[in-house]
């Protein structure tokens, strides 16, 4: 009697023993589960971060060029009537002498 009494318990403690590994794999699967899916957050929101960060870069470049490009039609139009005035400035010394001889 005693003999089968010490196989059940036995058996028990080993069953408990199998119980609690299984519990304890089963803890460190979470663990590393859970782990995965923090290093892959931390993935997404450093992607996000980059493309973010491209996408300004590219928004600034893109300000630059129209700056640039606005800058230039300006002073394309202010050379353009610059010119103007000096042309219409000749113009004027040409008639004025041309009036001074008409009136003599």
């Amino acid at each position: 009697m005693q003999n089968k009494e010490q196989q059940e318990q036995e058996q028990q403690t080993r069953k408990a023993k199998e119980k609690q590994l299984e519990r304890l794999s089963q803890l460190r699967q979470q663990k590393l589960e859970q782990e995965e899916q923090e290093w892959a957050s931390q993935q997404r929101e450093q992607e996000e971060q980059e493309r973010i960060k491209s996408q300004n870069k590219a928004i600034r470049q893109e300000q630059l060029r129209k700056a640039r490009e606005q800058k230039e039609q300006q002073e394309i139009e202010q050379f353009k009537e610059e010119e103007k005035q000096r042309q219409e400035q000749e113009e004027r010394k040409r008639e004025f002498p041309l009036k001074k001889e008409e009136m003599n």
